[in-house]
């Protein structure tokens, strides 16, 4: 069965960050929804060598426990 991602307590202050503002340490999680708002990206700090903040990394990845 298909487990769903165990909600993380994001840490760290809101950094929203336009794209040509992001540095290597940042979070790259897109925070628009519509085309027509900012295009601003999470910012805060990357979480173990990914692309995405601890928070961001679980709410996408979704464990999968079926048998292979």
């Amino acid at each position: 069965s298909i487990v769903p991602a165990t909600p993380v307590v994001i840490e760290g202050p809101a950094n929203p960050t336009l794209l040509e503002d992001l540095k290597d340490i940042h979070c790259r999680f897109p925070l628009w929804k519509e085309n027509t708002d900012p295009h601003l990206f999470c910012g805060r700090q990357r979480w173990n060598h990914t692309s995405y903040c601890k928070a961001h990394f679980s709410q996408i990845h979704v464990k999968d426990l079926r048998p292979i």
